[in-house]
């Protein structure tokens, strides 16, 4: 694997989806313009519901962002497990009435593996799709190669993207294996484990997503840094306030404390 600093690993995904027809886009402000839905965004798709819904015409039917979220559902996990977190950074390539599983899914395995890119070793990297989903099932192993014993389906709490009204659908999702070390010990933990401590832990994430009424495919994928970072320097998962922009405030916090 390649190790690198948040910065570079940001550059890096938003080049490739440059180099893939993308547009890259500034992230947007935290806190929505002309939408009384949300109080701040909360995910690199929300600044963009317009376009998912076809409302507005996007500057270009590829974009790639690295958004500025804050989301507070998992406020009272904070400081509990690891991998919850209010601010963050969703990395996400973006597709309207474009592209869809076809090509997004082996683009993804090209970022993650390929020796130009992120370089993660292809064996430590575990699949799960929406329990309904034949077709990205069938890519995934038919197109891309994964071997079935590295796929698992999920129902639709875990593989099925909605974050309240608007544009939802089946996700797919990539795990990285950080090892039996670090499971929970019940004969259950893998990919999916809610432990808090499980053997598999995601560091990307990407759904094709379908609204009421719109004549085409939308499609998101996302990422968050802190989480591929860690995957990236094949260490246990850190958790988005122990990255490297989070960890300095951390410290300074402690240090007020004591």
């Amino acid at each position: 694997m390649q190790w690198t600093g948040l910065n570079e690993l940001r550059e890096k995904y938003l080049s490739f989806f440059e180099s893939k027809g993308h547009l890259r886009l500034d992230s947007f402000p935290l806190v929505p313009k002309n939408d009384p839905s949300l109080l701040l965004i909360n995910s690199g798709m929300a600044p963009m519901k317009k376009w998912f819904l076809a409302q507005e015409e996007p500057p270009r039917h590829r974009v790639t962002t690295c958004q500025k979220c804050i989301r507070t559902p998992d406020i009272e996990r904070v400081g509990i497990t690891a991998r919850h977190g209010t601010f963050f950074e969703m990395l996400g390539n973006f597709s309207f009435q474009d592209y869809f599983k076809e090509e997004v899914i082996p683009w993804a395995w090209e970022f993650l593996t390929s020796d130009e890119w992120m370089a993660i070793p292809k064996d430590r990297l575990h699949i799960s799709v929406y329990e309904e989903d034949d077709e990205a099932y069938d890519i995934w192993t038919k197109k891309v190669g994964i071997a079935p014993d590295h796929m698992v389906r999920l129902g639709k709490e875990d593989n099925f993207w909605e974050h309240g009204s608007g544009p939802c659908g089946p996700c797919s999702e990539i795990y990285f294996d950080r090892g039996p070390e670090y499971g929970c010990g019940k004969p259950t933990c893998g990919v999916g484990c809610d432990c808090g401590c499980g053997q598999s832990v995601r560091c990307r994430r990407q759904g094709p997503l379908r609204a009421s009424g719109t004549p085409q495919h939308r499609y998101r994928h996302g990422l968050g840094a802190s989480g591929l970072r860690d995957a990236e320097r094949g260490q246990p998962v850190r958790g988005g306030h122990r990255a490297e922009r989070a960890a300095p405030c951390g410290a300074h916090r402690k240090q007020d404390l004591w």
